[in-house]
Protein backbone atom coordinates (compact mmCIF):
# COMPACT_ATOMS: atom_id res chain seq x y z
CA UNK A 1 0.00 0.00 0.00
CA UNK A 2 1.43 3.17 -1.32
CA UNK A 3 1.56 5.95 1.69
CA UNK A 4 -0.28 8.64 -0.59
CA UNK A 5 -3.40 5.90 0.24
CA UNK A 6 -2.86 5.95 3.60
CA UNK A 7 -5.38 8.47 5.62
CA UNK A 8 -3.52 10.70 8.24
CA UNK A 9 -5.12 12.94 10.95
CA UNK A 10 -7.08 12.28 13.37
CA UNK A 11 -8.68 8.39 13.63
CA UNK A 12 -11.08 6.14 15.30
CA UNK A 13 -8.32 2.96 14.88
CA UNK A 14 -4.64 2.79 12.96
CA UNK A 15 -3.82 -0.85 11.88
CA UNK A 16 -0.48 -0.41 11.83
CA UNK A 17 0.25 -3.54 8.99
CA UNK A 18 -1.27 -0.47 6.64
CA UNK A 19 1.11 1.89 7.92
CA UNK A 20 4.60 2.44 6.18
CA UNK A 21 8.04 2.34 8.38
CA UNK A 22 8.63 5.73 9.91
CA UNK A 23 5.00 6.53 10.06
CA UNK A 24 4.48 8.71 13.43
CA UNK A 25 1.22 8.25 15.91
CA UNK A 26 0.62 10.88 18.56
CA UNK A 27 -1.65 8.67 20.91
CA UNK A 28 -3.63 10.32 23.80
CA UNK A 29 -4.75 7.67 26.73
CA UNK A 30 -6.35 9.10 29.90
CA UNK A 31 -3.26 9.56 31.72
CA UNK A 32 -0.69 9.95 29.39
CA UNK A 33 0.49 11.18 26.05
CA UNK A 34 2.56 9.28 24.07
CA UNK A 35 4.32 9.91 20.28
CA UNK A 36 5.32 6.60 18.57
CA UNK A 37 7.15 5.54 15.37
CA UNK A 38 6.08 2.77 13.72
CA UNK A 39 9.34 0.58 12.96
CA UNK A 40 8.66 -2.60 11.94
CA UNK A 41 4.36 -2.68 10.31
CA UNK A 42 3.82 -6.53 10.03
CA UNK A 43 5.41 -7.09 13.84
CA UNK A 44 4.00 -4.37 15.64
CA UNK A 45 7.57 -3.22 16.30
CA UNK A 46 7.37 0.62 17.17
CA UNK A 47 9.38 3.46 19.53
CA UNK A 48 7.24 4.71 22.25
CA UNK A 49 7.95 8.09 23.69
CA UNK A 50 5.97 9.73 26.77
CA UNK A 51 4.39 10.19 30.44
CA UNK A 52 7.41 9.96 33.28
CA UNK A 53 8.35 6.43 32.34
CA UNK A 54 9.40 6.65 28.81
CA UNK A 55 10.64 10.62 28.67
CA UNK A 56 13.22 9.16 25.85
CA UNK A 57 12.11 7.01 22.96
CA UNK A 58 12.32 3.08 23.72
CA UNK A 59 11.74 -0.01 21.90
CA UNK A 60 8.23 -1.78 22.23
CA UNK A 61 6.58 -4.31 20.55
CA UNK A 62 2.46 -3.92 20.10
CA UNK A 63 0.40 -6.86 22.33
CA UNK A 64 -2.66 -8.75 21.61
CA UNK A 65 -3.13 -7.38 17.50
CA UNK A 66 -2.24 -5.58 14.91
CA UNK A 67 -4.65 -2.54 15.93
CA UNK A 68 -4.95 0.39 18.56
CA UNK A 69 -8.52 1.77 18.48
CA UNK A 70 -9.76 5.02 20.44
CA UNK A 71 -12.03 4.54 23.43
CA UNK A 72 -10.38 0.79 23.80
CA UNK A 73 -10.03 0.17 27.56
CA UNK A 74 -6.24 0.07 27.06
CA UNK A 75 -3.04 -0.51 24.35
CA UNK A 76 -0.39 -3.56 25.90
CA UNK A 77 3.05 -3.54 24.86
CA UNK A 78 6.07 -5.42 25.46
CA UNK A 79 8.85 -2.69 26.82
CA UNK A 80 12.21 -2.80 28.42
CA UNK A 81 11.52 -6.82 28.82
CA UNK A 82 8.18 -6.09 30.85
CA UNK A 83 4.45 -5.42 29.83
CA UNK A 84 3.27 -1.92 29.92
CA UNK A 85 -0.66 -1.72 29.91
CA UNK A 86 -2.09 2.06 29.00
CA UNK A 87 -4.70 3.14 30.27
CA UNK A 88 -7.78 3.70 28.21
CA UNK A 89 -7.04 5.43 24.58
CA UNK A 90 -8.86 8.70 23.75
CA UNK A 91 -7.80 9.69 20.62
CA UNK A 92 -4.94 8.86 17.86
CA UNK A 93 -3.68 11.60 15.30
CA UNK A 94 -1.69 9.92 12.18
CA UNK A 95 1.41 12.38 11.17
CA UNK A 96 2.17 11.93 7.53
CA UNK A 97 5.35 10.13 6.54
CA UNK A 98 7.62 12.32 4.88
CA UNK A 99 10.64 11.39 2.51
Amino acid sequence: MSSASVPVGPQEAVRLVERPPDTRLTIQTRRTDYTVVVIAPVWGELLLQGGERFPEPVAALLKGGEEIVVRRRQVTLRCQKRRVTTSTVRSIQVHPTTG
